[in-house]
């Protein structure tokens, strides 16, 4: 039958080699690891106004979906940390939307979506698309844990529900976590979305 395929992308600032120790029985997981961008491993190269550029999201997308292309796509899931977690979702959308249906995508903490994700055309609405965040990894300095699950919310579940209303999609916010707890976190995420 084959063993499930997750592809995790790192967050900025760190390698897939953090991922080493991951280990899931019936599952493999591949960790690519970023180009250095400006002294650190970073998907995305971003303007002045801190906004990703387009040509850097294009570039990257297409090196995962060339990964992608290397499984079989109904045992494939997609996921990611932080930064890894909004590149993996724009493939994700894109992916699904062309060349079929993903077993699922995983994200873990905090991050923006990128505003020209696109999941309206995906058809096959059941592969559950799970979100883990921590209450306390705030956006802004001024944010709590209620602004904090709002923010998530409305970034997360809203934006792509507004695009494509069936799609089977969930926020599990981890109340004690910030940004860098979320990391140490990661694994047991992980193991409750696969259920292992």
């Amino acid at each position: 039958m084959g063993k499930n395929v997750l592809i995790y992308l790192h967050g900025e600032n760190a390698t897939g080699c953090e991922y080493d120790n991951f280990k899931f029985l019936n599952m493999d997981m591949i960790c690519p690891t970023a180009p250095i961008r400006g002294g650190i491993n970073s998907w995305i190269l971003y303007d002045n106004n801190d906004n990703p550029t387009d040509k850097s999201i294009n570039n990257m997308t297409k090196q995962i979906i060339n990964i992608i292309k290397k499984y079989d796509k109904k045992k494939v899931f997609l996921g990611g940390s932080s930064q890894g977690a909004a590149l993996a979702m724009h493939v994700y959308g894109l992916y699904c939307s062309q060349y079929g249906e993903l077993g699922g995508f995983i994200g873990c903490r905090s991050d923006r979506l990128y505003k020209d994700t696109n999941v309206s055309k995906i058809t096959n609405i059941l592969s559950p698309i799970i979100f883990y965040c921590g209450g306390k990894d705030y956006w802004d300095k001024n944010d709590n844990e209620s602004i904090t699950i709002k923010k998530c919310q409305k970034n997360y579940i809203k934006f792509l529900k507004r695009q494509n209303s069936g799609l089977n999609t969930s926020l599990v916010i981890i109340s004690d976590a910030n940004h860098n707890q979320m990391g140490k976190i990661e694994y047991n995420c992980i193991k409750n979305y696969f259920k292992i």
